[in-house]
């Protein structure tokens, strides 16, 4: 495993896997959940041990495994492929709502580039 520390990519904190060429070749559940095994529930009263978004992307990874245990992809299919289902049916969900899911998905976007730019 890799430490958390900031360099001149636009990431927060060090990627633990490799990047993968396509989605049924990313990594399972079970490895996800053992990095994330020691990572805080929430971003109050945590140390500095942990950046803010890599406790952010374990709130992603909690509502990402519900997903799939919840769709029965959870053992199934990969976690590149589970997100790519999660948004799709998100945008569903919009529709339903009656909510812009392009306006919804860009502002979060905005979010994530603010997070990624400035100091926890």
């Amino acid at each position: 495993m890799t430490s958390d520390v900031q360099d001149s990519t636009p990431y927060r904190c060090t990627p633990r896997f490799a990047a993968a060429d396509r989605l049924d070749e990313t990594v399972g559940f079970g490895d996800l959940e053992a990095v994330f095994a020691d990572v805080p529930a929430t971003l109050t009263g945590h140390h500095n041990e942990h950046p803010d978004n890599l406790i952010r992307a374990g709130f992603a990874l909690a509502a990402l495994t519900a997903y799939a245990q919840h769709t029965r992809a959870y053992d199934q299919s990969s976690t590149g492929t589970a997100l790519s289902d999660l948004c799709g049916d998100l945008g569903h969900l919009c529709d339903v709502l009656g909510l812009d899911w392009d306006q919804l998905a860009e502002a979060g976007r905005y979010h994530y580039d603010h997070e990624i730019r400035h100091l926890d």
